[in-house]
């Protein structure tokens, strides 16, 4: 019972630090500016509405994103 209990432990403790480490990474590596994000979001619902997919969609925000 001593070593499940011990296992248990270490489980959790093997859990909690896998969550932190995943959350961690989950950083952009992109550089941004301020407010990027919001002309990032206005460029992505634009090639939604006009049904822009794969490489093509890509291409439209990142032109997007360029253009002031």
């Amino acid at each position: 019972m001593k070593h499940f209990l011990s296992g248990a432990m270490a489980a959790g403790w093997f859990c909690l630090a896998m969550a932190l480490f995943a959350q961690s990474m989950s950083v952009s590596s992109e550089p941004s500016m301020p407010g990027d994000g919001s002309r990032r979001g206005e460029c992505l619902q634009q090639a939604t509405d006009q049904k822009i997919v794969g490489v093509q969609h890509d291409e439209f925000v990142e032109n997007c994103m360029t253009e002031q």
